[in-house]
């Protein structure tokens, strides 16, 4: 169904980019406004009952680093993605090897994003049973592969289908996974800032993996 998918994107006229872009800004405006007008999260009742726990701040989110658990969850998501350079890269490398053009490039994007919603969901589900640490270092398998594609001589939409699929299966083994790990390590009450943490430490990874690569 993905690649499907996938090909009758990249078959849109280049008119279509306008409307394609406005109706994402639509959907991402509403999601903004549902998250605010009706979605609620109250505090447990043990926390509106007990004592005012100390108020989050920097300095105690970078003594989580302290939790041997959370810190190795850093190093090791941190190493890995120093093997994850920008998905541009990818999708330039492809544009060299089959020569399309280069007004499919946000196409690019909207496949593999469509890819990833459509996989995050069973690949949660995935984690839930056999484990999270295998889906997650399975994820980044997957992205060898696409690597391996991109070493090989270009051979049309296939390979191009292939990548995208394989890029999107990527995504969704690797970040839903990583939150839920930290998650579960994390203290209630320090687990937002954790994963505020967690966040940059892999994107500075995967900038440093692609500056050298461009």
């Amino acid at each position: 169904m993905g690649p499907l998918i996938a090909f009758g994107i990249l078959t849109l006229s280049s008119t279509a980019y306008d409307a394609i872009f406005v109706v994402s800004l639509c959907f991402a405006i509403i999601g903004v406004a549902i998250i605010g007008l009706f979605v609620q999260n109250p505090a447990p009742l043990a926390a509106r009952t007990a004592i005012l726990a100390p108020t989050p701040s920097v300095r105690r989110a970078l003594g989580l680093v302290r939790d041997g658990r959370f810190a190795s969850l850093l190093l090791v998501g941190g190493v890995l993605s120093l093997m994850t350079m920008s998905d541009g890269f990818v999708y330039l490398t492809l544009q060299r090897q089959i020569d399309f053009r280069v007004g499919y490039f946000p196409l690019l994007y909207v496949a593999t994003a469509l890819i990833f919603m459509l996989l995050a969901i069973p690949m949660g589900q995935l984690a839930d049973r056999i484990g999270r640490g295998r889906v997650f270092v399975g994820g980044y398998a997957v992205l060898m592969g696409v690597y391996g594609l991109l070493l090989l001589p270009g051979n049309g939409l296939a390979q191009v289908l292939v990548s995208l699929l394989l890029l999107g299966i990527y995504y969704a083994a690797t970040d839903g996974v990583l939150m839920a790990m930290g998650s579960a390590i994390l203290p209630e009450d320090m687990r937002a800032s954790g994963l505020a943490l967690l966040t940059p430490v892999t994107n500075i990874g995967r900038m440093g993996a692609s500056i050298p690569f461009g």
